[in-house]
């Protein structure tokens, strides 16, 4: 389908180039016929094409070929019957006889080249607005919108192409973290559950070994604590003594 549309398209870009050639080059024109003076060959309502005598896609001319000459501010498209140096005689295919005047090589637009079929009738309906709506400017709108559809799918089909790549790279890697991690957390487990099995009989092995330990060293403070005690109440209760004692002495001297 999209190798279709672009081969239509392709064909109507260089179906227009072509015609946009013509019109704007010097050389080449285009005419609607409008008489069946050269019926059957060219009819009524056909567009023709001229080129330049001599040109890229005509040659010399000689009798038997087709040209558009102008004659009395007139186009006439007639076949050439006969040259005379710089002069020809002409005749129309559905006429019977030639044409009663010659033509100067000089009045001579240009050389037949090929003709469209009905064309002129659709070149004369360009001309009006409604033609030149339906022909020329609803059909350039088409191609302009199927060309920007185009773009437009084309970048979402990127955007959605990376969004598919990220998301697949993700789910890639996903595994192998997970695996990681359902290795791994085993092991951790295992080792805190021995710890903590472990935790309360090194607890109370400690306590069991050092609670003597500190029993004993807690006793001989206390000893030492009373001992100072006592000896400090011993020596003030001495001093104490000694002190009324020089007083009673003192006492009695004095009586």
């Amino acid at each position: 389908m999209k190798i279709f549309k672009w081969s239509v398209l392709a064909i109507i870009a260089l179906v227009v180039a072509a015609f946009a050639f013509v019109h704007f080059s010097p050389d080449y024109a285009m005419y609607s016929v409008r008489t069946e003076s050269m019926n059957p060959a060219i009819k009524m309502g056909d567009m023709i094409v001229t080129g330049p005598l001599n040109g890229l896609f005509s040659g010399e001319l000689q009798p038997g070929e087709v040209v558009t000459y102008i004659r009395n501010k007139e186009l006439i498209t007639h076949r050439v019957v006969s040259v005379d140096g710089n002069t020809l005689l002409t005749k129309g295919d559905a006429m019977e006889e030639s044409d009663p005047w010659t033509v100067a090589m000089s009045d001579v637009s240009g050389a037949y080249l090929f003709k469209i079929p009905y064309g002129g009738y659709l070149a004369n309906f360009i001309r009006t607005k409604l033609g030149w709506f339906l022909v020329v400017i609803l059909p350039s709108m088409l191609l302009v919108g199927l060309i920007s559809w185009d773009i437009v799918k084309e970048v979402w089909a990127i955007k959605a192409g990376r969004a598919s790549a990220s998301t697949a790279q993700e789910i890639a890697e996903a595994p192998t973290v997970t695996v990681k991690e359902a290795v791994e957390a085993p092991a951790v487990t295992v080792k805190e559950a021995k710890e903590a099995v472990e935790a309360p009989a090194v607890a109370f092995q400690e306590a069991t070994v050092r609670t003597p330990q500190q029993a004993i060293v807690s006793t001989t403070k206390i000893n030492k604590s009373v001992e100072e005690i006592i000896k400090a109440s011993t020596k003030e209760f001495k001093e104490a003594a000694e002190s009324l004692t020089r007083e009673f002495e003192k006492s009695l001297g004095r009586a």
